[in-house]
């Protein structure tokens, strides 16, 4: 049944070119085939003749020529109805998606690139399954998904532009091994039930990281080695470890505040952070950690600043 819309729209069109072929064939008013322009207009259709109005020189085309335009061929390709994939299997996708309910998964499943955006917003599914999926060209959203618990993407490896995940009330779990690169931001934000955030083979992000606001996430496990700008962690109350353990260098700022339960801040290998050290307000983490992470990287050429307040815990 869901042709037809599309049977019926090839119906009316064949109906059209009956009432033409009657009126090039003389069954209609103004006179048949060989006539010439009459008053009625109708004899515009004859073979070679022109227009009744408008341009003059507009040159009206033969019968056949009226049958293949309006009978487009395109529309009677079975790979172009509704509901079918958008590209062959490990195929590119040159464009953006969005996906709200199984058919658009289903019709993107098979594609390896979509050089657009991938949207999933307001969808009413609870787990999506894209595996063959190796590079979003663009943004990648996941955003105010009220019943989603599950995305997974185990083969993506690249994300052109930002990769934005937020307020997703029900997903408890945010896993990606294979990401290697995400262009612009990385976003977790409000995300109710997300318990970790593993990324361990991320390896540059193009501007800046930020996990805030998740009520019961205790973990991060992000495995990059450079990020362009900030990394922010922020006002998730259960979170207790930041694991980042490959890091080397901050464009511009490192900011954890208000984790109250963090006990402790992962970053062996980081050298460099461009302005500032902003450690506040985790209660449980020690102060004198803080100062040890900063010796780390006081010395490098930007000469960060150092803001440690609030940090309650008692030193090892």
């Amino acid at each position: 049944m869901e042709n037809c819309p599309r049977t019926v729209g090839l119906v009316m069109k064949a109906c059209t070119i009956i009432s033409v072929a009657a009126m090039v064939l003389g069954c209609g008013p103004g006179g048949g085939r060989g006539g010439s322009r009459g008053s009625s207009g109708h004899d515009a259709y004859h073979h070679g003749d022109v227009a009744e109005h408008g341009d003059e020189d507009a040159y009206v085309p033969p019968f056949g020529d009226v049958i293949e335009d309006w009978l487009d061929t395109d529309e009677l390709d079975a790979g172009s109805g509704p509901g079918e994939p958008l590209c062959e299997f490990g195929g590119t996708y040159n464009g953006s998606w969005s996906i709200k309910k199984d058919d658009d998964v289903q019709r993107i499943e098979p594609c390896q690139v979509i050089t657009g955006d991938l949207e999933i917003s307001y969808c009413s599914l609870e787990n999506i399954t894209l595996n063959n999926l190796r590079e979003v060209g663009g943004l990648l959203r996941v955003r105010n998904n009220a019943s989603l618990k599950r995305v997974t993407l185990n083969g993506l490896k690249k994300v052109g532009h930002a990769f934005h995940f937020t307020d997703n009330p029900a997903v408890d779990w945010m896993n990606y091994s294979a990401l290697t690169e995400i262009g612009n931001n990385l976003t977790v934000r409000n995300n109710d039930a997300l318990a970790s955030v593993e990324m361990t083979y991320l390896e540059t992000v193009g501007r800046s990281i930020e996990v805030e606001g998740n009520a019961v996430i205790s973990a991060i496990y992000i495995k990059a080695t450079q990020v362009e700008h900030s990394v922010e962690v922020k006002q998730n109350p259960k979170l207790t470890k930041i694991i980042m353990e490959s890091i080397q260098e901050i464009g511009h700022e490192l900011k954890v505040h208000h984790n109250v339960e963090l006990i402790q801040l992962f970053l062996p290998y980081l050298k460099c952070v461009g302005a500032k050290v902003d450690i506040g307000h985790n209660d449980a983490y020690p102060a004198c950690l803080v100062d040890s992470l900063y010796d780390a990287v006081k010395d490098c050429a930007s000469k960060p600043t150092l803001y440690n307040q609030g940090n309650d815990g008692a030193c090892p």
